[in-house]
């Protein structure tokens, strides 16, 4: 079984990315946060940095877009191509109210004859492996049945599928029978994605897994998953400590360090001491408790 690290804005940048390859692995492959048009406005943005090539050694990475335009989906291609990027992924699953009120991410999928067309289009001319990333619908999960019908017409990578509509964000059970359903029914390979939290959360028979708040909440459960230990509290604290001192080495603002990893903290369970913090060495003071061995 091949297991993913997920897409996550703001939180799965090259830097967590890297820090996870090094300290527990067990990622087969990394997606990145999602591009828009309006990133590529700005070549050296953050997020653009954090694509390079020499700051993703020794991963599998594939570039992650928002767009409901055929035409800035080929030019990402175009671009990504010329950083030896083969593989790109089209974001239908964002549940962001933002995002959804441009009809990207999850609000593509209110627009099914739209969407057709659009993969029309990209594979009319890609020559990229192209992934989709989707939720079942907007707001019924019985949307998934007419949708499986366009994603099967394109011959996708893979189709990863978080197993609720976007209505429900990240509540409640996710929908394992439309989930098996697809399993008997896609022309494409499927990839599961949702609450994964544990190793007895994988579901029986997957080829593939994406891991996404559940990694956050403990970098090591890849590891777990495939065999190894649990994470030590020695070994969670030397993580963060990694990120805080590659964060600071690329930009040496305490406050915005201190977000990245309050957010990431956040996942772990961290008291409200490590999160109110005002200060890098309280901080990190505050952290030293909280993973005391």
């Amino acid at each position: 079984m091949k297991l993913y690290l997920a897409p996550l804005e703001g939180i799965t940048t090259n830097i967590y990315r890297n820090a996870i390859n090094e300290m527990f692995g067990g990622i087969d492959k990394y997606f990145t946060p999602f591009f828009s048009p309006q990133t590529k406005r700005h070549p050296d943005s953050y997020a653009m940095l954090g694509i390079l090539p020499e700051r993703n050694k020794n991963l599998y990475l594939v570039p992650q877009m928002l767009t409901d335009d055929a035409e800035d989906f080929l030019g990402w291609e175009k671009d990504m191509r010329e950083y030896g990027y083969e593989e790109l992924n089209l974001n239908t699953g964002c549940p962001s109210g933002t995002v959804v009120s441009k009809g990207r991410g999850a609000g593509f999928l209110r627009y099914p004859e739209k969407l057709d067309h659009f993969l029309e289009d990209v594979f009319s001319e890609t020559n990229s492996k192209i992934s989709v990333k989707t939720r079942l619908g907007m707001s019924d999960p019985e949307e998934f049945y007419s949708l499986l019908e366009i994603f099967n017409k394109y011959p996708l990578e893979e189709l990863i599928i978080h197993a609720r509509v976007r209505d429900e964000m990240y509540k409640g059970e996710v929908h394992k029978d439309i989930y098996d359903w697809a399993k008997k029914h896609s022309k494409n390979k499927l990839v599961y994605n949702g609450d994964v939290f544990t190793k007895e959360d994988v579901p029986a028979g997957e080829d593939a897994v994406m891991l996404g708040r559940g990694m956050v909440a403990n970098p090591a459960l890849a590891r777990e998953i495939c065999g190894g230990r649990t994470a030590l509290n020695s070994e969670k604290l030397a993580f963060l400590k990694k990120l805080i001192s590659d964060y600071m080495d690329r930009d040496p603002d305490e406050k915005h360090c201190m977000e990245k990893l309050k957010e990431i903290c956040s996942y772990m369970g961290a008291p409200k001491q490590v999160m109110k913090a005002k200060r890098l060495e309280e901080f990190k003071v505050e952290l030293n408790k909280f993973l005391k061995s």
